[in-house]
């Protein structure tokens, strides 16, 4: 039974590439012995149970390569410090990270389109269509005033 005061996390390890496998294999299996004896799970998502072997990006411990391994478990945190303190204790890992997971992302399926149903839809009648109202066009501007006729008016005003 999982304990309410679990959380999520991320565990991230490099190994030592002169360890060999079967060692690795039982660091692994030691850590998730220690996961699943404290009332934690682990949460295998997509992530391979073996470590794969990469290229570092800049040499650590005078290694250039590493096995790589990671997977999600929910433990208490007051247990994650005796994992941390049994993984620093262990030569053949280079480094490890331990993180905090709010919540595992779930992937989106997109279903795919059935055809069948878009041939079935039947365009609406006429009747339920509402016609759009046309724009009436602005009302015309008016003429412009020739400046003779200004002149004009001007004139009868002032002469009165």
């Amino acid at each position: 039974m999982e304990n309410q005061e679990n959380k999520l996390y991320h565990l991230t390890c490099l190994f030592d590439t002169s360890t060999n496998t079967e060692k690795i294999n039982q660091i692994i299996e030691e850590t998730r012995q220690i996961i699943t004896s404290n009332e934690g799970t682990t949460l295998e998502r997509n992530y391979s149970s073996e470590p794969i072997k990469k290229n570092l990006a800049y040499p650590m411990k005078k290694q250039n390569e590493a096995f790589y391994w990671d997977f999600n478990f929910s433990l208490s945190p007051k247990i994650i410090s005796k994992l941390e303190q049994t993984l620093r204790h262990k030569k053949s890992i280079i480094r490890y990270i331990v993180t905090n997971r709010k919540e595992l992302k779930k992937k989106i399926v997109k279903k795919p389109i059935d055809f069948k149903i878009i041939d079935k839809i039947e365009p609406l009648p006429d009747e339920v269509i509402e016609k759009t109202p046309k724009k009436e066009e602005p009302k015309s501007i008016k003429e412009k005033i020739k400046i003779e006729d200004l002149d004009k008016k001007l004139e009868e005003i002032l002469n009165q």
